[in-house]
């Protein structure tokens, strides 16, 4: 049996399986690894991207999670649910006083797509929304800097019996500081998603709105060469689900790395996403490639 796409799966999960019945019972906050594997598979791409943006200072890619390009990474391959926003345009004559690659003030308008029918289930996502990159001081090559992207719009799905679509919103912001007495830099990454949707899961309807929020701590340490570095993140991801009354906190601690060249994504490293005694490890196997486990 085919599997459904990623977006199948987070409709089927909210919506679906409110077929059995209108009336919605509070479930226990206990986390499955499967819960876990979601998780990772939606935000690994995101951290993947915060990381290539803050360690290896190239911006031409949003910070969101969606897949670096679409047409150049092995991850494609394996991982037809990918999400992409192309490569925006951040403007060649972006000024940049001090040559440390962040633009003084550069921004971008995104349109992201992604469609897929195998047959058993087809998926189709449209989002547009804006990027920006900002210097802190565009006169202090290690002043640090500020970045931020937004999308909106609506993704459908139709699976066997079940047909859905959602409304969403979705806005990142991340941040760098240089720490002071240090060859390094500290910082915070935010991330907020939240979705409206309406299902039909063998005929009967359900409605759902869910939000997904990460609130995470950062730590850079360049590499000796100044090319990429070791992004340190801690952090909490809250999920929300207003049709189960399902409420969840995971914590997120690892490092990933990133540095300047062919690869527009993560090239080494893990991040635990774990809640009490269940854990499950993201580990970055090649360029913006993860292994579960």
């Amino acid at each position: 049996m085919t599997r459904p796409p990623l977006l199948s799966a987070l409709l089927l999960t909210t919506l679906g399986l409110s077929a059995c019945g209108s009336v919605s019972v509070p479930v226990p906050a206990l986390v499955t690894k499967a819960e876990l594997r979601l998780s990772a598979r939606l935000m690994m791409p995101l951290l993947s991207a915060s990381t290539v943006q803050l360690a290896a200072r190239e911006f031409g890619q949003p910070l969101l999670p969606v897949t670096p390009d679409a047409q150049s990474l092995a991850a494609q391959a394996l991982n037809s649910q990918a999400l992409s926003c192309g490569a925006p345009n951040l403007g060649a004559a972006v000024a940049d006083a001090d040559q440390d690659r962040i633009p003084a003030l550069a921004s971008a308008q995104l349109e992201c797509a992604y469609t897929d029918d195998d047959g058993d289930s087809t998926s189709a996502v449209a989002l547009s929304g804006n990027m920006t990159v900002t210097d802190k001081d565009d006169q202090n090559p290690d002043a640090g800097l500020t970045s931020t992207a937004q999308l909106s719009g609506t993704a459908q799905t139709k699976y066997k019996g079940f047909s859905g679509s959602l409304d969403t919103t979705t806005r990142a912001s991340t941040f760098l500081d240089p720490t002071p007495g240090t060859d390094g830099y500290s910082g915070g990454l935010t991330f907020i998603t939240e979705s409206t949707g309406a299902g039909n899961a063998f005929k009967v309807a359900s409605k759902v709105t869910l939000r997904r929020a990460l609130d995470a701590q950062l730590t850079l340490k360049p590499d000796a060469d100044n090319l990429g570095g070791d992004l340190g993140i801690i952090g909490t991801l809250s999920n929300r689900n207003d049709l189960s009354k399902r409420s969840t906190d995971l914590n997120l601690a690892g490092t990933l790395h990133a540095k300047r060249g062919d690869c527009k994504a993560a090239d080494s490293g893990s991040v635990t996403f774990s809640k009490g005694e269940v854990s499950l490890v993201a580990t970055v196997t090649g360029c913006g490639v993860y292994k579960y486990e």
